[in-house]
């Protein structure tokens, strides 16, 4: 029996206090955001949260295509933690760098990917940031089940030399010669990891379209399976995207919402199963800041769930 994640990382964030906790609302409030880029600092990169209307957001640890990582500055965390607290912030998400590949065949690769990810796990902790968003990884050729069993032994020595932060697999399209396309495999990389307390999952709504679970039509079938072989506890975070190539293609190339070939009308249905769950869903649509501010704009309006802030919620005191 798989052995279930702690859900604390959810109920009490690093940066809440007590008179700021929210857990005991029937429906959770939605966490929705984007990727944004951390390299002016965590503060710029909430207050850019805050100007579209975001209470979440994923960032890059580093350099996506590698490089040391920046040292954490603390008085910038700090005032980016009271940024989130006014602002009723859900978890940030972290995302590894894409030059990280744990079912690497390389082992130069796979040194370095144990490095980062070491250093990335310490990073994210110091900020006060739960979950890494990691991929697989690529088995290059060497079949999909010694990518897994290279990709499950890479991550089991990481949290084997890490004592927080969790580890979020991503669900892939299975492009090539990546693994965790399907969740046949995902559950097999768990499997062999014991089903560690420190591993959770981030689900994708393109890569999901294109690795061919059909999101567009019955997104709530797709979910209870998630459950059943991952663990419905397990699902951590969202990465919000429509897709412009066509179902089980097996291609990634996302789309701006509403213009691909999931469409609105399956993307309301998805994140209306998702928002009891409490997420962080971030979007990783093209267009950048801009269009993020628009998209926002419209999920809230179409589902009716209004931006709040301290001062909002003060005012209707």
């Amino acid at each position: 029996m798989q052995a279930k994640i702690g859900k604390h990382f959810l109920t009490r964030l690093p940066y809440e206090e007590e008179e700021n906790d929210m857990t005991d609302q029937k429906t959770p409030p939605l966490y929705l955001g984007a990727h944004l880029s951390v390299a002016k600092g965590m503060k710029k990169m909430v207050e850019q949260a805050v100007s579209i209307k975001a209470n979440t957001c994923q960032f890059f640890t580093r350099n996506p295509r590698g490089g040391p990582s920046k040292k954490v500055d603390l008085e910038d965390r700090d005032q980016a933690k009271a940024l989130m607290k006014a602002h009723y912030f859900g978890p940030l998400v972290a995302h590894a760098p894409y030059i990280v590949n744990p079912a690497s065949p390389d082992e130069k690769v796979r040194q370095n990917t144990v490095k980062i990810l070491i250093e990335d796990l310490a990073k994210i902790s110091e900020l006060g940031v739960p979950y890494l968003v990691v991929h697989p990884g690529s088995h290059k050729g060497e079949g999909a089940h010694l990518g897994i069993e290279r990709s499950a032994a890479v991550i089991a020595e990481v949290l084997d030399q890490t004592d927080s932060g969790v580890i979020l697999w991503e669900t892939m399209s299975g492009m090539g010669s990546e693994i965790g396309g399907t969740m046949e495999e995902l559950e097999e990389l768990l499997t062999k990891l014991s089903g560690h307390k420190r591993i959770g999952f981030c689900l994708d709504t393109c890569h999901m379209f294109t690795g061919g679970y059909p999101v567009h039509e019955s997104f709530q079938e797709i979910i209870k399976e998630f459950g059943k072989r991952l663990g419905k506890d397990r699902l951590l975070a969202v990465h919000l995207n429509d897709c412009l190539q066509p179902f089980a293609s097996q291609k990634d190339r996302h789309a701006n919402l509403g213009e691909g070939l999931i469409g609105w009308r399956a993307l309301e249905d998805i994140l209306k199963e998702l928002r009891p769950l409490g997420l962080p869903i971030n979007l990783e649509t093209p267009g950048g800041v801009d269009n993020y501010a628009e998209e926002i704009k419209e999920i809230r309006g179409r589902l009716k769930i209004p931006y709040e802030n301290e001062q909002d919620r003060e005012g209707s005191l």
